[in-house]
């Protein structure tokens, strides 16, 4: 199956205002009778999560709930972008829809993503 690419008709970077990441949770705890919980490692790799904004115009606007109603079926495929930090090409997937408000004329997108690993 081929994966969707990130369109060329949208920004590349997020905004720093609201850009959020952190690693993955590849641990599970167990709780026990007496002391501190028991900590092991679950995973080897694990999904990270990354929140961030877009300013888009209006027609940007209609390309990106294109690329998320269409080309990502409501969002349920993974696509490759251009990772935040290392700037390299990685898979992403939607974790909840997009959304947006308008601000002066623009829209800020909100994305919710998960970094594959």
């Amino acid at each position: 199956m081929t994966v969707a690419v990130w369109p060329t008709t949208l920004p590349t970077e997020l905004l720093q205002r609201g850009y959020q990441q952190g690693c993955a949770d590849v641990s599970l705890r167990s709780s026990v009778d007496t002391g501190p919980a028991k900590i092991r490692r679950r995973y080897t790799a694990g999904v990270q999560q990354v929140k961030g904004i877009l300013k888009l115009s209006e027609v940007q606007l209609g390309y990106i709930r294109t690329f998320y109603d269409t080309t990502l079926v409501g969002g349920s495929l993974r696509f490759t972008w251009k990772d935040p930090v290392t700037l390299t090409s990685k898979e992403f997937r939607f974790v909840s829809p997009v959304t947006w408000s308008m601000t002066g004329g623009w829209y800020d997108v909100n994305l919710d993503l998960e970094l594959l690993p």
